[in-house]
């Protein structure tokens, strides 16, 4: 009987070692050039290998424990299915290659004082579970090379709650994704205070798909919407005709249902006004621009005629209007060598046209659309210039006419009393 048992525990023995594995045992107190090169014996065979290797330590440069787990499978030549998830609190990139025929881990980890232990387990596959397989392992500091490099992404899913105390990082010592400090009010030293912190000290992109409780977001960096390739601090894409940002209840910007090329900007409450100032409390000395990029704006009205700056489609009201004229202002009617046209030559134009000379008919004000302000204050600026010069002609004429008249008036005077005094005699 108790042969059986001997047989039995050196069989279960024999067992176990053939599913797991301590390939190696690795230590350097110094720093590594390159990284850290894991070369080992598993031969690099298409349809094989479905290892799990766990790589669990301490490293002492950031007084951080390490804890590893990483998967692959070789197919028509490639990794393919390969993933790491950390369970310590220093991940550094992870690289596989093919190296002489040889798969390599390499960990891109230049901290000093790094020391670990790398298990192996491999179980359900004859091809794979070959104990010369996991001997003979060694780390050596040299630059990865070798054929078929991927890099290996670490997945860590979290499902349920969960509370965090202190600092995570998700993505690697260099290449931190995210940066979770002080939640639920813990502190990690007094001098700071209760704020979520989201950081990519590479410059990438946070994402952000949870609410978080009312405390201080610092966004480092620039934040999507709707985007993975933000171009400034906040950037929306992809937008439906109400998608935009809202401001409580009050004020929001949003995409037009006019098309994508248009945007909305409303104060959605039950009354007030909507303001763009151009001022911080009292400094009133800097300026409203809209549109200087050579377009157009337009009140009340969809769009804008062709060659026009402003379109107002309604009533307006202002203390002062100054309309700056492109042609001359007309003084030069004033002038020696300005033709004055006779009354008659007006009134055979009136007759002929309808209209004044050099004023636009009624026809041709609606076929423009219009009128121009400045240009016909100009026009009519001309005729009452002619108009006055009409009757200083006509006040020189009745000047003379007057004269003639006492002229006339005078002599009659004198003929009256020359007939009187012959009737006398």
């Amino acid at each position: 009987m108790k042969k059986i048992i001997l047989l039995f525990l050196v069989f279960a023995a024999l067992t176990v070692k053939s599913q797991n594995y301590t390939p190696l045992n690795y230590s350097f107190n110094g720093t590594p050039t390159h990284g850290i090169k894991i070369k080992t014996n598993l031969p690099y065979t298409n349809s094989s290998q479905m290892p799990t290797i766990i790589i669990e330590g301490y490293n002492y440069s950031k007084g951080k424990s390490i804890g590893i787990m990483l998967n692959w499978y070789i197919y028509q030549g490639n990794f393919v299915s390969y993933g790491a998830s950390s369970h310590g609190a220093y991940a550094p990139d992870i690289k596989l290659a093919n190296e002489n025929g040889k798969v390599v881990i390499f960990l891109d980890s230049r901290e000093y004082f790094n020391r670990f232990q790398v298990r192996a387990y491999a179980k359900g596959r004859t091809a794979d579970d070959i104990p010369t397989n996991y001997e003979n392992w060694i780390a050596v500091d040299e630059a990865l090379s070798g054929t078929y490099i991927v890099t290996v992404p670490y997945k860590n899913d979290i499902k349920g709650n969960m509370a965090i105390e202190g600092n995570v990082n998700i993505g690697g010592e260099t290449n931190t994704m995210l940066t979770v400090r002080h939640i639920n009010g813990k502190k990690a030293d007094a001098s700071e205070s209760d704020n979520l912190y989201l950081n990519y000290s590479n410059q990438k992109n946070v994402w952000v798909g949870s609410t978080a409780a009312p405390s201080n977001l610092l966004i480092h960096g620039k934040l999507g919407l709707g985007t993975s390739t933000p171009s400034m601090k906040l950037h929306l894409d992809n937008l439906n005709s109400n998608d935009g940002i809202q401001f409580g209840s009050l004020f929001k910007v949003r995409s037009s249902s006019f098309g994508s090329n248009h945007f909305v900007m409303e104060n959605i409450a039950a009354s007030g006004n909507l303001y763009l100032r151009s001022r911080t409390g009292s400094n009133t000395t800097g300026n409203l621009i809209l549109n200087d990029y050579g377009g157009s704006v337009s009140i009340g009205a969809n769009s804008t005629p062709t060659d026009y700056k402003l379109a107002v489609a309604g009533k307006t009201i202002t203390e002062e209007v100054k309309v700056q004229l492109k042609s001359n202002w007309p003084d030069y009617v004033f002038s020696k060598e300005y033709k004055l046209p006779s009354l008659q030559e007006v009134e055979q134009h009136i007759n002929e046209k309808g209209h004044l000379q050099n004023i636009p008919s009624a026809k041709e004000v609606q076929k423009d659309g219009g009128i121009e302000l400045g240009e016909m204050n100009r026009k009519l600026l001309e005729k009452i210039e002619e108009l006055t010069l009409y009757t200083i002609q006509q006040q020189k004429e009745l000047e003379k006419e007057k004269e003639k008249n006492n002229t006339l008036e005078h002599r009659l005077n004198e003929i009256e009393k020359l007939i009187k005094s012959k009737v006398l005699e």
